[in-house]
């Protein structure tokens, strides 16, 4: 079996996959390492068009540069991201369904547009599939608060997190306006977070 975990940034894939791929007996792949690789064989001139995200809109330290650009743009920058990779995680979702072994890719570049062009495929049957959102911006801003860190970048300020929340948001609802176009299955994690999760994770298992 395989199991796809989708989802804007800071919305729990990974803490679901962690919490999931033990019990699945499954290893996992997260779509940021297959661009990386991407990037490694690749010339540099070409990463401001294939990889705008990182060559572009994230600092020297990988975080987002929140305060230079919009919601917008950088939701634009996944997608372009997502697209360049994603023959890639194709190959790998069908290359291990073949296998018939069980495996967890997790990311977010898993956009719900290509996602859907598997259901022509052989391995639609074989896979569960769950993306994670958090569109209450206020309930983000107090997660960001409460946990005390922010994988985009550094809260410096009461206006940088206001920006990194409504991205947060902002890309959320643009999910769940795709997942309700494609009828692809999401949770709402902006509240409950913990609970969600764990919830989320059995009902993949089917326990």
């Amino acid at each position: 079996m395989g199991y796809l975990i989708g989802g804007p940034s800071r919305c729990g894939k990974t803490t679901l996959t962690k919490k999931l791929y033990p019990r699945a007996k499954a290893g996992f792949v997260s779509t940021d390492d297959l661009k990386h690789v991407f990037m490694s064989g690749m010339p540099k001139a070409d990463w401001s068009r294939r990889f705008p995200l990182s060559s572009q809109v994230a600092t020297k330290k990988g975080q987002l540069n929140i305060e230079q650009f919009t919601s917008r743009e950088i939701i634009s920058a996944v997608e372009s991201e997502a697209r360049t990779i994603w023959p890639a995680v194709r190959w790998l979702i069908e290359k291990r369904a073949s296998w018939g072994d069980s495996y967890v890719v997790e990311g977010i570049h898993l956009l719900p547009s290509l996602i859907t062009q598997l259901r022509e495929s052989e391995v639609w049957n074989s896979i569960r599939l769950m993306y994670l959102v958090k569109t209450d911006k206020e309930a983000i801003k107090k997660g960001f608060e409460k946990g005390g860190r922010d994988d985009l970048h550094k809260l410096r300020n009461t206006e940088t997190l206001e920006r990194s929340a409504r991205l947060v948001s902002d890309h959320s609802v643009q999910y769940v306006a795709e997942m309700e176009k494609f009828e692809l299955d999401h949770v709402d994690v902006s509240k409950g977070f913990t609970k969600k999760i764990d919830e989320v994770c059995s009902r993949l298992l089917g326990v």
